[in-house]
């Protein structure tokens, strides 16, 4: 059993830390003095730091990281186009050698994003059950629950015993992507129930897991969205939910860190999207150039909206140019005790006529109504809104609009 080595994520000004100090040891050559920093260093954090190195910088550094046990983990974290850069320079031995140590969701995930060319070379060279693992998965949809989904769970025959089924959970505790939840299962596979092994420690050794599981158990199809994978591990709190095929058969699990990535990338696509800026997660990668063009049609609309916006003001600026007289009456709307102020004018006759509102109307006489909705208020706490409405016969009226109720004062 290897001895396992904890690395400490980086976090805030320690990233920036970290990247000066590979650039600095890279520059210099300080190969041996390198590999140490990046034995210390989590994948992830190696990452982040990969996506600010020049191409040259980029390729020097790997050629360290071939040389640790890391460089799979590693190919699973980093971005896909910096990726496709790096295996531009890798023999298809040498991938197969390095995916042999990853898991196999992780190695089909690898796979989808090289070239079709070279992905097919790769699984020439693969060991059979490993091929035909990873051909399984790749069969599914990337976003669904069948793409995300590892084949490596716990499951067991509901006819064991508690103390039968401690045992095998310690001698296949290496192989088990997770072993937090216990699968039951019966005829050809299909899912029975599950039990945590916090609860299969609890119950006397005799007892059959029948007895003892959840047989309510969550679970989702291998078509099942993303997003709705991960509504059901935060709805139900969670750390993994099992994935079933047509025939309920037990197909593998979708564990947390696997929705967390999901999270964020949907979370990164909404706000490119909201920004006018795609849905390409790697548009840091890109040259401005090529980001330009792709906002392009966005930052067209809003010149547009900008050009009308002073044509409108330009049109009617000598109608709210002159100021009128008037007075204002403050009024009250009072509900469950709750005062709220709402300073405006309420105006008879010719002042409400010869408001500098009514001026901006383009039809003379037309009614204006304008909306004022109370800040900072919730359903409980009244909710309330404010409508001015200026009649054709120049009566002004005011409204306390609460909980769609209308009251006229």
């Amino acid at each position: 059993m290897k001895e396992a080595t904890f690395k400490r994520e980086m976090i805030g000004n320690e990233g920036m830390v970290l990247l000066d100090t590979v650039r600095r040891l890279n520059r210099r050559g300080a190969v041996a003095h390198l590999l140490k920093l990046l034995l210390k260093t989590h994948p992830a954090d190696m990452a982040w730091v990969f996506r600010h190195l020049s191409p040259a910088e980029r390729k020097k550094v790997f050629n360290v990281i071939a040389q640790t046990e890391m460089v799979g983990e590693f190919l699973s974290e980093v971005d896909q186009a910096i990726l496709l850069e790096i295996v531009q320079d890798l023999t298809p031995k040498f991938m197969v050698a390095v995916i042999s140590e990853m898991a196999s969701d992780d190695v089909a995930d690898l796979l989808e994003a090289l070239p079709e060319e070279m992905a097919n070379e790769i699984r020439q060279l693969m060991v059979k059950e490993d091929r035909e693992e990873v051909d399984e998965l790749m069969q599914y949809h990337p976003e669904t629950a069948g793409g995300l989904m590892s084949p490596d769970f716990m499951a067991l025959d509901g006819e064991l015993s508690a103390g039968d089924a401690i045992k095998i959970v310690q001698e296949r505790s290496e192989e088990s992507e997770m072993s937090f939840y216990l699968y039951i299962t019966h005829g050809e596979g299909q899912l029975a129930g599950v039990i945590s092994l916090r609860e299969l420690l609890l119950h006397p050794p005799y007892r059959q897991l029948k007895n003892i599981m959840n047989s309510n158990v969550t679970s989702v199809n291998t078509d099942t969205n993303q997003d709705e994978v991960a509504h059901v591990i935060s709805q139900y709190n969670i750390l993994a939910v099992p994935v079933v095929d047509s025939n309920y058969k037990l197909v593998g699990i979708v564990t947390v860190d696997d929705i967390i990535d999901v999270i964020r990338e949907e979370a990164t696509e909404d706000f490119l999207r909201m920004a006018g800026a795609g849905k390409d997660s790697e548009i840091l990668l890109k040259s401005t150039v090529a980001n330009a063009i792709t906002r392009a049609p966005w930052l067209f609309a809003s010149w547009v909206g900008g050009v009308m916006a002073m044509l409108i003001i330009t049109l009617f600026q000598s109608e709210y140019s002159h100021p009128v007289q008037h007075h204002h009456h403050p009024r009250y709307c009072h509900r469950q005790g709750q005062h709220e102020r709402i300073r405006q004018g309420c105006f008879q006759g010719d002042a409400c006529r010869s408001h500098p509102w009514r001026g901006l109307w383009p039809v003379p006489g037309a009614p204006c109504i304008l909306w004022f909705w109370a800040i900072q208020k919730s359903r409980s706490g009244g909710g309330d809104g404010s409508i001015f409405c200026y009649d054709p016969g120049g009566d002004c009226r005011f409204f306390c609009a609460s909980y769609f109720k209308t009251f006229e004062f």
